[in-house]
């Protein structure tokens, strides 16, 4: 059964917001750029691949940060070797390394999660400091 359309809108937005969460506690190794990016590709393009709606659901899991993030461990490993299989044997892996293979690892990754520490460190800043209106 295919998934609903605004489910994979959900999906789409909540991995961008958070992907470089979910990949942060996995090391800096050289291919968590390009998981992050075959993820946004995955949950647009993979309906093809017979696993689908598995992998979506570990993508659901992994991005729910109302699940407590060392309750999703397993989960997040899942993902993390999925895409990395899957990596090894698409023609999409090959334009996905390529394109990362011309960047620093992971650099956009980590600066969409640095950025979102700033945030989170000024409203939580503001919360303290009695200032609502950061």
């Amino acid at each position: 059964m295919k998934p609903a359309d605004d489910y994979i809108d959900y999906l789409k937005k909540e991995w961008a917001l958070s992907g470089a969460l979910v990949l942060r506690d996995h090391g800096v190794e050289s291919d968590l750029g390009a998981i992050h990016e075959w993820v946004s590709w995955f949950i647009v393009n993979g309906s093809g691949d017979p696993e689908y709606e598995l992998i979506l659901s570990y993508i659901d899991h992994s991005v729910n940060l109302d699940i407590p993030f060392a309750a999703t461990s397993t989960v997040r490993e899942s993902l993390i070797s999925a895409a990395r299989s899957r990596l090894k044997d698409s023609p999409h892996s090959r334009e996905v390394i390529a394109r990362d293979a011309h960047q620093e690892p992971a650099a956009g990754l980590f600066a969409r999660f640095r950025r979102l520490l700033r945030f989170w460190h000024r409203w939580v800043g503001g919360m303290l400091s009695g200032d609502h209106h950061v």
